[in-house]
């Protein structure tokens, strides 16, 4: 899991360009990200992983007894 680095990257970051290549390494479930520049830019990224389970669409909760249902 890289998501550490992301934000030792993130926090280093003096540009968008370098936060949009800093989040790259998110690999925790998915975070928005808000930033702005000095320069007056603004935005937001939506940086991270989406869980995947083995079993259901997403519809409803997943029994959590079932392994069926375990995060891919």
């Amino acid at each position: 899991d890289t998501s550490a680095e992301a934000l030792y990257w993130m926090g280093r970051a003096r540009t968008a360009n370098e936060l949009q290549m800093a989040v790259r390494f998110v690999q925790a479930p998915v975070q928005n990200v808000t930033f702005a520049e000095r320069r007056g830019k603004i935005g937001m990224i939506v940086a991270g992983t989406i869980p995947v389970r083995a079993g259901g669409n997403g519809d409803y909760p997943a029994p959590g007894h079932d392994h069926g249902y375990d995060w891919m």
